[in-house]
């Protein structure tokens, strides 16, 4: 099966190529395939000789286990060509980045993670202002969740989330704002506003109500917290106690010297916790 001319020029489209691809790979399988059922999208059987591609049968399903993303475990992302730092690279649907072959390759793999990414249903993967999959308090994720924690976040709170900025009649100086229709960070410098953009998964405190809220890419939704009241079975300095007696008692038993550690060495990671001493217990 040749794909490509000798300069690595694909002869046929990256679509027809994906397919050939699969019905090579694919040959010979049946119902008894452990993945024959599976959802991730589908291919064509095609067979190709000297760039001419010639369809066998109607499409059948990719035969591989389901990824993270489809079954809505972890985020979906839109696959993509994009530049960094001057270096090409291309985003998979499950978020992951390879960098780019900057040849053919480049469109067959981009086909193959769409194929994955339509394959995904839109409750997992769909974005708008109206919807946020990856934020929708009906899908319970951990990750929304923060508990009685605050969280972490390296950005400055906000004054207050407006639609649009020209909705703030007289802003103050130093006034900082975030605005969903632009998705932009604001601040007031007193005669204009000095705006970044956010990324999404960015989160941040709204100083005007005491939530955080994160940003999907079109809009904000607000985190939840658990109210517990801030109680829980056993204090911080109960914890800490819990897992110093588990760690003396591990020492001993090894026979281990944990307040005279002549091994150390801060510029060899393998000697920080007890790796060189060839026993279990240093992961």
């Amino acid at each position: 099966m040749l794909l490509n001319d000798p300069a690595g020029k694909l002869l046929i489209t990256p679509t027809h190529s994906v397919d050939a691809v699969f019905t090579e790979l694919f040959k010979m399988r049946t119902e008894e395939f452990p993945f024959f059922y599976s959802d991730m999208g589908q291919y064509t059987p095609t067979l190709t000789a000297n760039g001419v591609v010639s369809v066998i049968d109607t499409a059948k399903n990719i035969y591989i286990p389901l990824s993270a993303p489809r079954i809505g475990a972890s985020p979906t992302f839109k696959p993509m060509i994009f530049e960094e730092m001057g270096v090409k690279k291309i985003r998979g649907h499950d978020g992951s980045v390879i960098n780019a072959f900057n040849d053919d390759r480049d469109l067959m793999y981009l086909d193959l993670e769409t194929r994955f990414y339509n394959a995904v249903p839109d409750e997992y993967k769909l974005e708008t202002t109206a919807y946020s999959s990856r934020y929708n308090e009906v899908l319970f994720k951990l990750e929304d969740f923060y508990g009685n924690t605050e969280p972490f976040t390296s950005i400055e709170p906000v004054d207050q989330v407006v639609e649009d900025l020209g909705n703030i009649p007289n802003p103050t100086a130093n006034l900082r704002v975030f605005a969903t229709n632009t998705g932009q960070f604001a601040i007031y410098d007193g005669f204009k506003y000095l705006t970044t953009d956010a990324i999404v998964d960015d989160t941040f405190l709204n100083l005007s109500d005491g939530f955080y809220y994160i940003y999907n890419g079109f809009t904000t939704a607000r985190i939840n917290f658990f109210n517990n009241g801030n109680f829980f079975d056993y204090s911080v300095d109960e914890f800490i106690r819990f897992l110093g007696w588990d760690f003396e008692r591990w020492a001993v038993f090894l026979g281990m010297d944990f307040i005279n550690n002549t091994t150390f060495d801060e510029n060899n990671k393998f000697t920080w916790n007890y790796t060189s001493a060839g026993q279990d217990g240093y992961y």
